[in-house]
């Protein structure tokens, strides 16, 4: 009797882990021989694909969902999307319904909402942009884009309109049976490079950089110099390798002129390197990184010539690009 309470309860732990999307850690209760209660934590993720989102210092892309969906501000304000007299759900709903400034977006980089929107952001989420979509309007399914690129300034998009910016994460945000906002599933993508589009002014007059949420496809990018993830002079980027990943390529935006650019990789695994190629494959410098990190490696860029920088080794190992 005994070992077949034990083996139903290996399998109904086994079933549970399967079992994604669950809101909360619970607890599986063991009946014990002499009567005893032995509690089991099952610890579960918030939602599906949560436990995928970078939380590196400034990166906290969950921290930044709550706080856009449940967020509290120091006088105890609720200015998430939950409360229905919040900026955010005001704004969305303006933007919804108005017949004259229409939009179906609204982003960290919108110019005329800046200094509401970055009472969402802290120490742990300074590092993040965000898009919110909501292309049925008010009230519907809403889709929140978390990115860590660094987009540009005004006119000046860092990644040309057109290139893929990646990773771009989209989470999707819809309202639960008491009518209140949850986020369901967290896909990692990427997206087009485009420009923000302000109810007030459009593209045309305040242009800054943002995603097209309509290009969003999810997936990854980086396995090979065909899908490369696009960089740019005094950009970081951080390559996470698994066993099924065990190298990233990043696609050198082309120079116009001979230029010397150095890349600086942090690293404190001695299994990190850095390889970087010729458009045509022709040429190859590798840099070994040592115990204590932040080796450089320095590298001629011919004019119109795309190179590529491959990182390998490490689980996780980040650098950047800069013009020497």
């Amino acid at each position: 009797m005994r070992k077949l309470r034990r083996t139903l309860c290996i399998t109904v732990l086994a079933l549970v882990m399967l079992v994604g999307g669950l809101s909360a850690s619970w607890f599986y209760t063991i009946g014990l021989a002499d009567g005893a209660q032995a509690k089991i934590p099952i610890i579960s993720f918030p939602w599906e694909g949560a436990e995928e989102l970078p939380h590196e210092a400034g990166e906290n892309h969950k921290q930044l969902i709550d706080t856009i969906i449940n967020g509290v501000s120091s006088d105890g304000t609720n200015i998430g999307l939950n409360n229905p007299n919040s900026y955010l759900a005001e704004e969305i709903d303006n933007r919804s319904s108005s017949w004259l400034f229409s939009s179906d977006t609204l982003g960290s980089m919108d110019y005329w909402e800046n200094a509401d929107i970055n009472k969402y952001f802290d120490l742990d989420t300074s590092g993040l942009s965000f898009l919110i979509y909501f292309p049925n309007g008010e009230g519907k399914t809403y889709y929140l884009y978390t990115m860590t690129n660094n987009l540009g300034g005004q006119n000046s998009p860092n990644t040309p309109v057109g290139e893929y910016i990646y990773p771009v994460y989209r989470t999707t945000l819809t309202k639960n049976s008491e009518g209140k906002y949850e986020a369901m599933k967290t896909e990692e993508g990427y997206a087009e490079s485009g420009y923000y589009s302000n109810p007030i002014t459009g593209s045309i007059f305040v242009k800054y950089p943002s995603i097209d949420p309509d290009s969003w496809r999810a997936g990854a990018r980086g396995e090979s110099k065909d899908n490369a993830i696009y960089t740019f002079i005094g950009e970081s980027q951080t390559a996470y390798l698994t066993q099924s990943i065990n190298e990233k390529y990043y696609e050198v935006a082309s120079v116009s002129a001979n230029t010397v650019l150095r890349v600086s990789l942090d690293s404190q695994n001695s299994r990190s390197s850095i390889f970087v190629y010729s458009g045509n494959n022709l040429s190859e410098v590798s840099l070994q990184a040592g115990t204590q990190g932040g080796q450089d490696l320095t590298f001629v860029a011919q004019r119109n010539t795309t190179y590529y920088i491959v990182v390998r080794g490490d689980t996780y190992t980040s650098f950047t690009l800069k013009q020497n």
